[in-house]
């Protein structure tokens, strides 16, 4: 079986989003921001100029801020699936970017400041051996006459002995500073993935938070880091030549202004580099679901999933990757055609009595068998339900809703959870299936059923500020769609719910206006 997540699927539509020429209306928010940031710290400087250190600090901090801040803002709104908003997208709530900034800081502090401290017994390290760290005087060794027995050293051995352990020492240094350079590349995108994916600020404190993405998911890794790099070399040998004819033009102008357009546009895509970091993280942490390739039609340009996210060509119609290499290996046999949802809808509708226990009982055994099976899952729980069997409903739903959604089978998981929908309080779902499911309603329209889906989310993780959230990006998402009867009962359940929250103001004057919608 072949398989290929999500993230992988979009990494690529990221990446080509980046090097677009459009991606400098996108950058216009990012470089004023950034432009602010430089005459703030410049008068900054003018005022501490006896303090140069301050200013320096002041300046670090500052920028480190403002980078940190539009890496948030960006990498929000991609978690959501929303991989083209800008700088301003409604996607990203107030106080999101303020607590993605904090749990960033915290996070890179974790692995910065031991690393600095490395860094300084390197140096110390490095330092510490000389040619003239000879462990005893030479003349205490050499001698005008051989002595037979004993070992008489000349002062160009002595040097050579020392020359030895500094080069032993240089190497052992050299070793550890190259490691050092691997965990400053990957551990700045271990920490924006952990920022982005923690629900709360004690979730960056987890290891498995830390884990996740060099193990179970270091194919995807791996990819982010070469789309990451290779996204911004691209961008430089894309736009070298348009450059170096602004900078030639900038240096016929004036010299000095000549080297600030050259410093600008070198540093141009580093600058932008949290656009792309940003959404390619957020992709990261919201497409983590896999789709079996070989379940894909063979010739089909086909749709990941309702998300929003670009689709993805696969031709299988050569079988596996090793055919097109061997001409004289036959073509893999197609795979059996997987059952669709109307097909088992209409299995379930036409059976009843012994033939319809007999179904459930199949249905059984081959999820035990293939326990992660999401048509099996799927067909169990729409047998069940044609049964009346509420209990074991329940029981099978869970699985089926989270493996079809793994899957990127999101009609089946929409058909799972509206067959058990009266008793969804009991569902044992845990907060990411909860918020797929919901994201999977949005895109459908299904307002009603993704409010539930991502407040429950929130009162899973026992995050109350981040179930209101869930509660209210459907009603608004309601109100945009036109729906405003769905988005009325959705404000007033707010209201009911939370009337000491900090959002009372608004969902009134929201209920009201679309109040007024329905009694047009």
């Amino acid at each position: 079986m072949r398989e290929v997540t999500v993230f992988r699927g979009a990494a690529g539509e990221v990446a080509a989003g980046f090097v677009h020429p459009l991606i400098f209306f996108t950058a216009i928010p990012v470089l004023m921001l950034y432009g602010s940031g430089g005459l703030v710290a410049w008068v900054f400087s003018m005022i501490f100029r006896k303090a140069p250190t301050v200013a320096e600090l002041f300046t670090f901090l500052l920028f480190f801020g403002l980078y940190t801040a539009t890496l948030g803002r960006f990498a929000v709104s991609s978690s959501r699936g929303a991989t083209e908003e800008g700088m301003f997208s409604d996607k990203v709530q107030s106080g999101e970017t303020r607590a993605f900034v904090l749990r960033f800081t915290v996070a890179t502090l974790m692995w910065a400041a031991p690393l600095f401290g490395l860094f300084r017994l390197l140096a110390r390290s490095a330092g510490s051996v000389s040619l003239d760290d000879d462990p005893a005087p030479s003349s205490a060794k050499t001698t005008d006459s051989f002595i037979p027995g004993e070992q008489n050293l000349t002062p160009v051995d002595d040097a050579l002995g020392a020359l030895g352990m500094m080069t032993s020492v240089a190497s052992i240094v050299s070793v550890v500073y190259a490691l050092t350079v691997i965990v400053m590349v990957v551990m700045p995108l271990l920490t924006c993935i952990v920022a982005t994916r923690a629900e709360s600020f004690p979730d960056i404190f987890k290891l498995e938070a830390w884990l996740e993405p060099l193990t179970e998911r270091r194919q995807d890794f791996l990819a982010l880091c070469c789309t990451l790099f290779g996204a911004i070399g691209v961008a430089y040998v894309i736009y070298l030549a348009p450059a170096m004819l602004v900078i030639a033009a900038s240096f016929r102008a004036s010299t000095t202004f000549g080297v600030m357009v050259m410093g600008f546009m070198s540093m141009l895509p580093l600058a932008l580099s949290p656009i792309l970091l940003g959404r390619l993280t957020g992709v990261f942490v919201y497409g983590g679901r896999v789709v079996d390739l070989d379940q894909m039609d063979q010739h089909s340009v086909t749709e990941l999933s309702s998300d929003g996210f670009s689709r993805l060509a696969v031709p299988t119609q050569y079988g596996e990757p090793s055919a097109l290499l061997r001409p004289d290996v036959p073509p893999a046999p197609p795979a059996p055609p997987k059952p669709t949802l109307e097909a088992m809808q209409g299995k379930a509708a036409g059976l009843t009595g012994d033939a319809l226990t007999q179904a459930i009982q199949d249905a059984e055994a081959g999820l035990r068998q293939s326990p992660r099976d999401p048509y099996l899952g799927v067909e169990l729980c729409l047998l069940l339900s044609k049964a009346g069997q509420t209990d074991r409903l329940i029981d099978a739903a869970a699985p089926a809703v989270a493996n079809t959604l793994a899957h990127g089978l999101a009609p089946m998981a929409m058909a799972v959870m509206r067959s058990v929908w009266a008793d969804r309080a009991k569902l044992k779902l845990d907060t990411a299936v909860l918020d797929n499911m919901g994201r999977v309603f949005l895109a459908q329209n299904g307002f009603v059923e993704a409010a539930w889906c991502l407040h429950a989310a929130g009162v899973v993780a026992n995050d109350e500020l981040r179930a209101q959230k869930g509660l209210l990006e459907a009603a608004n998402r309601a109100a945009e769609a036109k729906q405003p009867k769905a988005a009325a009962q959705l404000y007033q359940f707010f209201l009911k719910k939370y009337p000491g929250s900090q959002f009372v103001s608004f969902v009134t004057s929201a209920l009201e206006a679309e109040q007024r919608k329905c009694s047009k």
